[in-house]
């Protein structure tokens, strides 16, 4: 049996989090001959976990030097100690589930990086953590193999480190069983609890926006386009689930929904549970999502499963997911984009046709086939180190 050193970093909330623990929870069913031990490097705890216990903490520094990305390196380091010395490396390779792990590439040998994207080098967030962020990301390049989110991400790879093909695999994000279309949910105890909660009328039409306030996410964007679609639906409501993410971005976010005048239209949804998630999909009328940078977007397939139409951008990788299930747009024409969530919202030919090409976009889509991509690069790496 191969044992791989199964690292994380990120919530199961989070993306990336998300489909690290839905990849480790199938490979048993895919392949047996895959024993994946999970690190977690928790950089707001201070703390790093094995197989979900606590193994050792570290002090939290003061000020900036106690941010998480910093946590990561320190935490990171004892553990590089902890495996070479408590577990005397009985692993056959390690698997850094988030490029903000490859800097351990070299150090935990052989590795595997997961990237997601490289949107913390290609446009940063926060100019000031660039430095910082080049440090963390920069290993994916020094990895025996590397696993792309999306082929626009891979794409990015070859691009900014010079990295050829063969040295990399794709293997898509999926859709749990625990996304689905539930039959008549508008008559539900669960509709009706949620549209108690946000304060929504049985016949409002509800524009959904899936992600945090990052800029990238272009929620500012989103509204824009709501506001023209409230023009036509009067009884139109926008509800956003995510974290902010970005404090000041909230605060932004917070003022445009009052000089835009849509207070009363707008609900602010913090993170929440799948089971939740799936309600509000099923009880949603069009899926807004007009990110300007994503190398892949969960979002997408999950609506798309629940039988949710998706209006979206055409930036990175979105039309890539997306493909012939959805509605692409022009990530800047805000016109058009209302436009075509009006006509979701207006034909019911024109819906039920996406309903019916989102649910086969979707199905293609799994954590099984994505188990079965990451196992087909650990037997290619254990291959290669054997010749």
């Amino acid at each position: 049996m191969m044992k791989i050193g199964y690292l994380t970093n990120s919530s199961h909330m989070s993306g990336v989090g998300h489909r690290a623990k839905n990849i480790q929870g199938v490979m048993p069913l895919v392949d047996k001959d895959k024993r994946l031990v999970g690190f977690n490097l928790n950089g707001q705890r201070n703390l790093v976990s094995k197989e979900g216990k606590s193994i050792f903490w570290t002090r939290k520094w003061p000020g900036l030097l106690g941010n998480k990305s910093i946590s990561w390196v320190r935490l990171g380091k004892k553990l590089e100690k902890y495996i070479n010395h408590k577990d005397k490396n009985g692993y056959d390779l390690f698997h850094a589930t988030n490029q903000t792990l490859s800097w351990m590439a070299g150090r935990l040998s052989p590795m595997v990086v997961t990237v997601h994207d490289l949107i913390e080098l290609t446009d940063p967030q926060d100019k000031k953590s660039a430095l910082l962020n080049n440090y963390l990301i920069g290993g994916v390049p020094k990895a025996e193999h590397i696993i792309a989110a999306s082929n626009y991400t891979a794409d990015q790879i070859k691009k900014v480190f010079n990295v050829k093909s063969e040295k990399i695999t794709v293997a898509y994000n999926g859709v749990g069983a625990e996304f689905y279309v539930i039959d008549q949910f508008s008559d539900s105890v669960a509709s009706i609890e949620g549209r108690r909660e946000f304060k929504i009328n049985k016949e409002d039409r509800i524009v959904l926006f899936v992600g945090s306030d990052h800029v990238r996410k272009n929620v500012l964007g989103a509204l824009t386009v709501f506001r023209d679609i409230k023009k036509k639906f009067s009884n139109a409501v926008f509800i956003k689930v995510g974290a902010p993410g970005i404090r000041s971005e909230r605060a932004k976010l917070l003022d445009s929904i009052d000089a835009m005048k849509l207070r009363d239209s707008v609900r602010l949804v913090d993170s929440i549970s799948d089971e939740k998630l799936n309600d509000i999909y099923n009880m949603s009328d069009v899926l807004l999502y007009p990110s300007r940078n994503e190398g892949f977007g969960l979002p997408l397939v999950q609506a798309m499963a629940c039988g949710l139409p998706v209006v979206a951008s055409d930036a990175t990788a979105v039309p890539e997911v997306v493909g012939d299930g959805g509605i692409v747009v022009t990530v800047d024409d805000t016109e058009q984009m209302a436009e075509s969530c009006i006509e979701v919202l207006q034909d019911d030919g024109k819906r039920d046709d996406l309903i019916k090409r989102g649910l086969k976009r979707a199905a293609m889509f799994s954590w099984e086939e994505s188990a079965k991509k990451v196992a087909g690069v650990y037997d290619k790496v254990a291959g290669e180190l054997n010749k």
